[in-house]
């Protein structure tokens, strides 16, 4: 193969991995642009019921839909529970229900004494703000049979989060 060819294959393979990177920038650019449209990442949340001292949570929203949270509120349900309640952290779904709106469904296992008492679940719909950096909305609580059917709803109240972001050293 001659000179001219080998430079002429060159520019050419050059000029492709180019247009390739210049579309995968584009794409990120694109997803960055609907971030109002995705509930992903890990959040401060405070819930409050009237009433009662604001509770904080933490929780994580996974790019599948899937969440993890943990809290401290079983010392606000307490006289609905036995003396001596656990609970382990909740696991749960959301989805995308309008334009920056979300809902999600997540549960905790309950135990007192060592035997199973039922479920600790909390229904959730929020509105994502504009940066995508927080959100607000309401929640219910329902306590849960240890077969999963509803043995009463505690009630509900309002919740305020911000996004938990990398703080550098």
């Amino acid at each position: 193969m001659s000179a001219k060819r080998y430079l002429l294959l060159a520019v050419l393979v050059a000029s492709l991995v180019m247009l390739v990177g210049a579309i995968g920038s584009w794409s990120a650019l694109r997803a960055d642009d609907d971030s109002d449209q995705h509930l992903r990442g890990a959040f401060m949340v405070t819930a409050t019921v009237p009433g009662f001292t604001p509770v904080k949570a933490l929780v994580t929203y996974n790019h599948d839909g899937g969440l993890a949270a943990a809290t401290t509120a079983l010392n606000q349900i307490g006289p609905f529970l036995p003396p001596g309640t656990t609970s382990t952290a909740a696991f749960g779904q959301w989805m995308r229900i309008g334009q920056s709106r979300f809902a999600s469904t997540f549960q905790a296992a309950l135990s007192a004494g060592g035997a199973a008492i039922g479920f600790l679940r909390n229904r959730e719909t929020v509105d994502l703000d504009s940066t995508g950096d927080g959100y607000a909305g309401t929640f219910t609580l329902d306590l849960l049979n240890p077969d999963g059917t509803l043995n009463r709803t505690l009630g509900g109240g309002t919740l305020a989060a911000s996004r938990i972001k990398v703080v550098p050293q």
